[in-house]
């Protein structure tokens, strides 16, 4: 599986730290809400890794996943937004950056 995400501009996920100490709470606590939107789905048997791409704490962030699918022709790669809006997962087909699935998923 060749990756179009660049992980190394991204920030794992058990180390994000924001902007001062309220930031990376609501950072954090965001990652949790994008895990547990990401395992509701059926498709999604278990995320094996995670990047913070981009955010604001509390207003909106954008996650990179690695996951192990439940069945054949789920994408193993997906973004996850979430924060004060809709959430979603795009996959990466059309989004190499964060910045360039937030866009999309704006477009959406």
């Amino acid at each position: 599986m060749r990756s179009l995400v660049d992980t190394g501009l991204l920030m794992r996920i058990e180390q994000i730290v924001g902007e001062d100490k309220r930031d990376t709470r609501l950072l954090r606590e965001m990652a949790e809400e994008a895990k547990l939107y990401l395992n509701s789905f059926g498709w999604c048997k278990k995320i094996r890794a995670g990047w913070f791409g981009w955010g604001v704490g509390g207003v909106c962030a954008v996650f990179f996943f690695e996951i192990t699918p439940a069945r054949k022709n789920v994408d193993e790669q997906l973004w996850v937004i979430v924060g004060d809006l809709p959430p979603a997962y795009l996959v990466t087909d059309d989004s190499p950056t964060a910045l360039e699935a937030l866009k999309n998923y704006v477009e959406l």
